[in-house]
């Protein structure tokens, strides 16, 4: 999530880049016709270089059922599939855009357990525990983070992190 803003992404496109992953796997659950009017809005969001927030979405007639569909999908994707790391990603992700944290950190958790390496998901675990206020998972986070593989951004984030401690 938030990596992806720092390389100049909007939301919209962000949120195409979700819903190109979650797709494939929406197709097997059998879900996917209860998303295509969410994705044809995420699509002409991008088109327009528009930012989407989930209260533009609720404020579109069916907005709000939407959202619930999706979240239902992804909990269901996540309850039958623990051990799959795109589930559990997906499904902390989804929360972390609706600024549900509390709701993210678990799945981010449990995704970053099956996939350890994986930057995007340890970032957003990151940025999850700050945001949160967090502060001690927040900087335990980054310095394992940053023991594998320093970055500039999570250089900035930890200073950030630290500013708050």
């Amino acid at each position: 999530m938030a990596r992806h803003k720092a390389m100049g992404d909007t939301p919209g496109v962000i949120l195409v880049r979700m819903w190109k992953r979650a797709s494939c796997w929406l197709r097997k659950l059998g879900t996917l016709s209860l998303l295509i009017p969410f994705a044809t809005l995420i699509a002409l969001a991008s088109q327009a270089n528009s930012q989407i927030t989930s209260s533009q979405i609720t404020a579109e007639p069916g907005g709000e059922a939407r959202l619930q569909a999706m979240e239902r999908a992804l909990l269901e994707a996540a309850r039958q599939s623990p051990d799959d790391f795109g589930a559990q990603q997906r499904l902390g992700e989804f929360y972390l855009q609706q600024n549900r944290l509390q709701e993210g950190i678990p799945y981010l958790k449990k995704a970053q357990l099956i996939n350890p390496h994986d930057y995007n998901t340890g970032y957003d675990l990151s940025l999850a525990y700050l945001n949160s206020g967090d502060i001690a998972n927040a900087s335990t986070q980054l310095h394992t983070m940053i023991a594998q593989h320093e970055t500039a951004e999570l250089d900035n984030l930890l200073a950030e992190v630290n500013e708050k401690s």
